[in-house]
């Protein structure tokens, strides 16, 4: 038998049973979020790399262009197309740059 802080194991385990505490493993009371602080998500807006992704897939198809080809003119790997059409990927401004001309759109189409 194991001693612990407050007697033995079966001990313990016979305090936790008549207090009706099991041993499951949520978070404490004082560890949960309060409800007044959870912030509902309006999933009407989209996340800004998944409306990219969303308008580079629409320009792509409207440019008549595959992965593949986008992924060439742009001197980018077709992997990394397919991360930003999924919204999985954060693209800097010079690959931006290159989509944009590969595509032949405007800032605004390739953003909006």
């Amino acid at each position: 038998m194991r001693k612990t802080h407050g007697g033995t194991e079966d001990e313990e385990s016979s305090r936790r049973s008549q207090d009706g505490k099991s041993d499951n493993l949520s978070a404490p009371e004082s560890c949960k979020i309060p409800q007044k602080y959870h912030v509902p998500i309006d999933k009407t807006q989209a996340l800004p790399s998944k409306l990219l992704g969303r308008n580079t897939s629409r320009l792509r198809y409207r440019a008549n262009l595959t992965q593949d080809k986008l992924a060439e003119l742009a001197m980018i790997d077709r992997r990394y197309v397919q991360r930003i059409e999924r919204g999985s990927a954060n693209p800097g401004i010079k690959v931006l740059s290159r989509i944009k001309n590969a595509l032949a759109c405007t800032w605004e189409e390739l953003l909006d």
